[in-house]
């Protein structure tokens, strides 16, 4: 059994509700979208490697923590095989995914992060994307995105929403914009509604991976 991918590697979480905790990454290639600021486009052929050289890896790696991540682990096949032993082995799993793909195995992660792309908008508008997460994080492409983060929060539960400011690659990250668009969304919230916030990238602050 072989999976498609670009890395495995130690880090912190970066982003989101867990930012701060020590984890193993799992970065697949590939992906169902497509978007210009991507992390992985250079690996993006990725490399096959078996189910026991990512479980050797993993464990090399010494972290009791892993994210599946990437690329889009989703389109994987045998993803849920591959969840299963790395939690057979005690450890915390979760997912980060675009979240066009509302999969069984979702179920076994402990954790589930997506961050639906608005530039691909029509596709989750048309009602093709998972329904459930435990957070949902949104990139700010642009300041005009908030009628789609508003409909994603319509049509995704989840107990945290964050915006994230876009690295376009080229050396900026827009953390203005983010903050723009984040006021702009907590300007409109009905009532007992939890707030969007902010979630820096702090792996790329620290300068690590």
């Amino acid at each position: 059994m072989n999976y498609l991918i670009a890395e495995i590697f130690g880090s912190l979480q970066g982003e989101g509700r867990w930012t701060g905790r020590p984890a193993t990454f799992i970065r697949f290639a590939t992906c169902n979208l497509k978007c210009a600021w991507c992390d992985t486009p250079r690996q993006a052929a990725g490399k096959s490697t078996t189910l026991d050289a990512v479980l050797k890896k993993v464990a090399d790696l010494g972290n009791g923590s892993v994210v599946v991540t990437g690329g889009e682990p989703t389109i994987q096949t045998d993803l849920g095989v591959l969840v299963k032993a790395l939690k057979a082995r005690g450890l915390w799993v979760a997912l980060e995914t675009n979240g066009l793909v509302d999969v069984p195995e979702l179920a076994l992660f402990d954790y589930v992060a997506a961050s639906p792309k608005a530039a691909f908008s029509a596709r989750y508008l048309a009602g093709r994307h998972l329904t459930r997460a435990d957070e949902v994080r949104i990139v700010a492409e642009s300041e005009s995105i908030a009628d789609f983060c508003r409909a994603i929060r319509k049509r995704i539960q989840a107990e945290n929403w964050y915006v994230s400011p876009l690295d376009d690659g080229k050396g900026r990250i827009h953390y203005r914009r983010a903050f723009n668009l984040l006021r702009k969304l907590n300007r409109h919230l009905d009532p007992g509604e939890p707030p969007w916030m902010l979630s820096i990238q702090t792996h790329k602050v620290l300068g690590l991976r």
